[in-house]
C-alpha cells in the first residue's frame, strides 16, 4: 500500500499498445526517497538496488519496516522490482516469476515479536529502518501518526521504540465500532504506551476515525 500511495503523486496516461510510450503527469510534489537507486555498472537495469552506504541512504524518509513483496535479496545486494523499469510488467507478475526461480521477497512474516526481530537483525536494510523509526520517535515534541494498525503482540519491537521515545503526541487511527473487542484492544495498548512514560516524558493521545480521514481520496 505505500508503495502504490508514492506512486499516486502521478497520473500515467495509459499506451495499452506501448506502455513505455505511456504519458507521465506530476500531480502533487511529495517528498520521499526510499534509498533505491540504479545499480551502479547497470543504469538500465530493470530493477533498482539500495543504495546503503551512498548518499541515497542519507536521504532515505520511506522504509519498509517489516520489508515488502517487491523487495528481493540477492545476496550483496536489495533489488527493488519497478513497474516502469520492467517495461510496464505489473509487480504481481515480477513476483510470480521471481518465485517461480525460487527467489524469495525479503518479507517479515514470523508469528510474534521475537521472531520478527530476530529477522530484522539478519538483514542490513530492515535493521536501518527499525534503526530509523526509533530516530523518529526519539525527539521531544514530536508528534506520530499512525494510521490502519492493530498495535498487536507481534509488534511489540516497534511500540517499545514509542514508549521508549520522547514523542509529546500521539494519534492512532480506528475502523469501525469503537466498542469492538478489535478496537477495545488497540485503545488498551495505546494508553499502556501513555502510562510507559514517565512525568519527564509524558504523551497525549488522541483517536480518529480511519474512515474519516479520506487518506486515499
Amino acid at each position: 500500500m505505500l508503495y502504490w500511495t508514492l506512486l499516486h503523486d502521478q497520473v500515467v496516461n495509459w499506451n495499452a499498445d506501448d506502455p513505455l510510450n505511456s504519458v507521465v503527469e506530476e500531480t502533487e510534489e511529495l517528498e520521499h526517497d526510499d534509498g533505491f537507486r540504479a545499480p551502479d555498472g547497470d543504469p538500465e537495469a530493470p530493477y533498482v538496488t539500495w543504495d546503503a552506504e551512498g548518499l541515497a541512504s542519507d536521504n532515505q524518509n520511506i522504509h519498509f519496516l517489516h520489508g515488502a513483496l517487491h523487495l528481493f535479496d540477492y545476496g550483496a545486494e536489495l533489488q527493488k522490482r519497478c513497474w516502469e523499469r520492467a517495461g510496464g510488467i505489473a509487480l504481481i507478475d515480477q513476483i510470480r516469476e521471481a518465485l517461480g526461480e525460487g527467489k524469495f521477497p525479503l518479507f517479515v512474516s514470523e508469528g510474534n515479536s521475537a521472531g520478527k526481530l530476530e529477522r530484522i537483525r539478519h538483514s542490513g536494510y530492515l535493521q536501518r529502518s527499525l534503526k530509523s523509526f526509533a530516530a523518529v520517535c526519539r525527539p521531544k515534541g514530536a508528534t506520530l501518526f499512525i494510521f490502519g494498525h492493530s498495535l498487536a503482540a507481534n509488534d511489540a519491537h516497534v511500540i517499545r521504540k514509542i514508549e521508549r521515545g520522547r514523542l509529546s503526541q500521539l494519534y492512532v487511527s480506528f475502523h469501525g465500532d469503537p466498542t469492538s473487542d478489535s478496537n477495545l484492544a488497540i485503545f488498551k495498548r495505546v494508553q499502556a504506551i501513555a502510562d510507559s512514560r514517565d512525568a519527564q516524558n509524558p504523551i497525549d493521545v488522541s483517536f480518529y476515525r480511519a474512515e474519516e480521514v479520506k487518506v486515499w481520496g
